[in-house]
């Protein structure tokens, strides 16, 4: 068969194609958002369930508090159609960091739960759960404290770009 129809035709011209592979991004970045801020979602239930919980976990609830409601200027920025002015490889990063700070909050409310697991009577937290976590765990729930912080300012930084 021959065909008339060059091989890189596009029905609706090579701009439709890069403008629907950046709608996908974008859209592909608010729907891990979303899965994003589940994720928050289930590890401050996690923390809530802890009764009497050591300091840490209370600042660590703050900051996750404070990660969600970044996360709701990014879907304000998207309903706004922001996103689609940041350029291609910016769009990536900040899906990937959306994935690496669900990824993080899931593994931490694992460990979360690993960890509290003789404190399951609604009262308070086990004094061996208390004293494991007072010594041993501190060192995660900072770095979590950290990668939060770090996602924060990436979506900050996103978004601000896109409102100059």
């Amino acid at each position: 068969k021959v065909s008339f129809i060059p091989k890189d035709f596009h029905p609706y011209g090579t701009s439709h194609t890069v403008q629907m592979a950046t709608l996908g991004v974008v859209a592909g970045s608010i729907g891990i958002a979303s899965a994003t801020t589940h994720s928050i979602h289930k590890l401050i239930q996690t923390i809530d369930a802890i009764k009497s919980a050591p300091t840490e976990i209370a600042n660590l609830k703050d900051e996750l508090l404070a990660t969600e409601q970044v996360l709701l200027s990014l879907e304000d920025a998207n309903r706004s159609s922001q996103l689609e002015l940041l350029p291609s490889n910016s769009r990536q990063t900040l899906q990937r960091t959306n994935i690496l700070c669900k990824d993080a909050c899931d593994k931490f409310k694992d460990k979360l739960e690993g960890w509290t697991k003789r404190s399951d009577d609604g009262v308070s937290m086990h004094w061996r759960d208390r004293i494991g976590f007072g010594i041993l765990r501190q060192r995660s729930v900072k770095s979590l404290c950290e990668q939060l912080e770090r996602y924060k300012s990436n979506v900050n930084s996103a978004v601000a770009i896109t409102t100059m």
